[in-house]
């Protein structure tokens, strides 16, 4: 099982194209850009938007949030 990142520097390419592979069959991830403008949400814990690219279009999330 892979663990889930505590922080916004700890998100790899290769940790969320295993994550986002598996979740949404077909689609292969190219790239990735972590947004950490969203911030600190204080006891919510720290999030950020991970821009999301894909070698082909479909119907996959642009971003998510993590």
């Amino acid at each position: 099982m892979l663990s889930v990142p505590n922080s916004a520097n700890e998100i790899t390419f290769e940790w969320l194209k295993v994550v986002i592979e598996d979740c949404f069959k077909g689609c292969r991830l190219i790239d990735m850009d972590v947004d950490t403008s969203i911030g600190d949400l204080g006891y919510l814990g720290s999030i950020c938007r991970t821009n999301l690219s894909y070698q082909e279009r479909g119907s996959w999330p642009d971003s998510v949030i993590i």
